[in-house]
């Protein structure tokens, strides 16, 4: 059975099996490799996480020293995140890189916060640096990850996958996706879309496309049709479907 004594660079391959299995359940993340380099590596805990179960936390490392995760993800795509760190403020910071450009950073106290970000077309490298200055330690002196979610455009039709997965289309077959079809008659306007049964949507109007009014809809079947009889009291208005 793999041993995990052992969490330096250079790991063997059994027990760098091991610590993938464990860093993708900490992150939430299966079908992601991750990759972990530095001083000291990153690894899952149970100290301190975002979903009360466990996250990735950054190496304990020297002064002047980085503790590295990266993972590689296919475009397009979108993904969010929750980071958090306990450092000292303004010297020692979690960054958070896209194909080695920096997008954010954290530093001092500041508890779990949600990051998205998107990925165009083509192979894209995600990662998360802890970094030291050359003194001083603060707090718990490391960065913490969790819950890292991914959804692909494997279509290329501009709706990512779990937007197709709630409306019940495929992310595989770019004719199949979410679009509404509008009527209107003396009676009023028929919106209509595909959904997925007992699943929530949220429509909205506006006669201006500055201020809408929501409301949310059930869908009880494979097509949905939203129904609105004062559309016919006005000379225009606008709708809009999305996830609630």
């Amino acid at each position: 059975m793999c041993s995990l004594r052992d969490r330096r660079p250079g790991l063997d391959s059994c027990r760098l099996s091991k610590w993938q299995s464990l860093t993708h359940a900490a992150v939430e993340a299966p079908a992601q490799t991750f990759v972990t380099t530095g001083g000291v590596v990153w690894a899952p805990q149970t100290l301190y996480s975002q979903d009360g179960q466990d996250a990735a936390r950054s190496g304990a490392i020297g002064d002047l020293s980085q503790s590295v995760m990266t993972t590689t993800v296919q475009g397009p795509a979108k993904g969010s995140f929750y980071w958090g760190i306990s450092s000292e403020a303004t010297y020692d910071f979690l960054r958070f890189y896209i194909d080695d450009v920096e997008q954010a950073a954290l530093d001092g106290e500041v508890g779990w916060t949600l990051r998205t970000f998107t990925l165009p077309a083509g192979t894209h490298t995600l990662k998360w640096a802890y970094i030291k200055d050359d003194f001083v330690r603060s707090g718990l002196d490391a960065g913490f990850v969790d819950q890292l979610t991914i959804f692909h455009d494997a279509d290329g039709d501009g709706f990512y996958a779990d937007i197709e997965a709630h409306f019940g289309t495929s992310d595989n077959n770019a004719a199949s996706k979410p679009s509404a079809a509008i009527t209107y008659s003396a009676s009023g306007a028929a919106l209509q879309f595909p959904s997925v049964n007992g699943n929530s949507y949220r429509v909205e109007r506006s006669d201006n496309l500055i201020t809408w009014t929501p409301i949310t809809v059930t869908a009880t079947g494979p097509t949905t049709t939203y129904t609105d009889p004062s559309a016919s009291s006005v000379s225009k208005r606008f709708y809009r479907v999305s996830m609630p």
